[in-house]
């Protein structure tokens, strides 16, 4: 996902999204994310990624089954990948064709693609540990939270900063988005193991999005105004109800025509391993 945010109307302030990136990957992120303008409409030169609130560094409320099973896990590490992806070619009209569901415009020049992953180890209820690379070519960044303190890597420095620096995309604040939109019922389960965890796998297509994009990307993000639906699927552990694996793929048109297209991809590994260990870096 592109790291600035915007506010509006008028004095876009440009920034690190979710409060998350330091300055070993702020100058990468800037130029790949970089706008100018004022108001819902104006171009800019990359997808705009809404104001989030600073996530807490204690784990969220969970808020339904699913998810609360995530959270009553003592430990585990995961990966998040995130993918944005705007292709150069606008999609013509016609019947059967998908139309727009906002005048909102992007003024991109040439293709973009963005490739955001976090690999992460998570203690409850505060702890977390991930390296974060956004795939810009600069340095992993690395993140340590314990409790109310964090620690960030300024290029290869340990730095204790504020909460600002905390880590986006986290398990149980997907899993809130997605579960609380979907119903399982709809689906038929197929057995498949995720990690060596037997699990059921669920496919949905076309599920209304709902507050998902808004929770997810930001709710002044170019998603949450674009994508209207989502096509998801879910791993869950049998017996415990956890999600295993998370994956969610949405589209959406700007008024152009243009294509913006986002993946959003969590699966956990290790739950309750005795050798995850968080500790202050310095």
């Amino acid at each position: 996902m592109c790291s600035a945010s915007i506010r509006h109307p008028r004095g876009r302030l440009a920034k690190l999204w979710g409060a998350l990136v330091a300055m070993a990957l702020l100058a990468a992120l800037l130029a790949a994310c970089n706008g100018g303008g004022d108001g819902e409409n104006s171009p800019t030169t990359q997808p705009t990624v809404g104001e989030s609130p600073v996530p807490q560094s204690t784990i969220p409320v969970a808020t339904n089954p699913a998810c609360q099973a995530l959270a009553s896990l003592d430990k585990y590490r995961y990966v998040s990948t995130v993918t944005l992806e705007s292709p150069e070619e606008l999609v013509p009209s016609g019947e059967g064709q998908p139309t727009p569901v906002a005048t909102l415009t992007r003024a991109f020049t040439g293709p973009f693609y963005l490739n955001y992953s976090i690999d992460a180890s998570l203690v409850s209820p505060d702890q977390l540990e991930a390296q974060v690379d956004a795939g810009t070519g600069a340095e992993p960044l690395s993140v340590i939270v314990i409790g109310d303190r964090h620690w960030a890597t300024v290029g290869d420095v340990w730095q204790e900063v504020g909460p600002e620096y905390t880590v986006p995309y986290q398990p149980l604040d997907v899993c809130n988005a997605i579960f609380d939109e979907i119903d399982l019922n709809q689906a038929q389960g197929k057995k498949e193991s995720v990690n060596d965890v037997a699990a059921q796998h669920y496919t949905l297509a076309g599920v209304p999005s709902g507050q998902s994009m808004g929770l997810i990307f930001g709710p002044e993000s170019d998603m949450a105004i674009l994508f209207q639906t989502m096509d998801v699927e879910v791993w869950v552990a049998e017996g415990d109800g956890w999600p295993a694996r998370i994956d969610m793929q949405a589209s959406g048109l700007y008024g152009d025509r243009r294509e913006l297209k986002s993946h959003v991809r969590i699966e956990l590994r290790d739950v309750g391993s005795d050798d995850i260990k968080i500790e202050s870096p310095v």
